[in-house]
């Protein structure tokens, strides 16, 4: 099902912030060429940062309530640097943020989820005489770790407390 972006309006039945397309650009602009993903594969990553981003704790508050879809728009929020973000508006930051959550998800699905565990990815399978060995999972996961720190540091001017550290596999905000 294709995506259907918020654009700041409060469109109904909104799933994401930008769409494959603005994915695939931003991919091309940053990692040199789009994701060789399916489209579907891209929609579903797009959708979990979504829901990732939906997850945290931002300033100021929805503007139609807890009747909103989405977190944004939101009204009563200033950047990091005390510019004032229109109620009009889901902030450049937060699309770049989807970007890189869903870039994470699609490197290591589940990157996103409190219950991923890098210790857990596998190295090496064999059932009888066929042996496969996959893409070290302890790199694709700290790759998909690093993304992730990238986009909390893009978007964290606009949490409450102002602060987001990686803990390991976890974010915590500290206020």
């Amino acid at each position: 099902m294709a995506l259907i972006v918020e654009d700041g309006s409060i469109v109904a039945g909104a799933d994401c912030y930008a769409d494959v397309a603005a994915f695939d650009a931003w991919d091309t602009d940053f990692y040199g060429t789009a994701s060789t993903a399916t489209t579907a594969d891209k929609e579903a990553a797009i959708r979990r940062a979504v829901v990732y981003l939906d997850s945290l704790s931002w300033k100021g508050r929805r503007l139609e309530g807890r009747s909103q879809p989405r977190a944004w728009p939101r009204e009563g929020v200033a950047d990091g640097e005390g510019n004032i973000i229109p109620t009009d508006e889901v902030p450049a930051e937060v699309i770049f943020a989807q970007h890189r959550l869903a870039r994470a998800e699609l490197t290591s699905p589940g990157a996103l989820d409190a219950e991923f565990k890098a210790s857990d990815a596998v190295k090496r399978e064999k059932v009888g005489q066929i042996e496969v060995e996959y893409v070290r999972g302890a790199s694709v996961a700290d790759d998909a770790r690093t993304i992730v720190a990238m986009a909390m540091d893009e978007i964290q001017g606009l949490l409450t407390g102002g602060d987001v550290t990686g803990g390991g596999t976890s974010w915590v905000l500290r206020a």
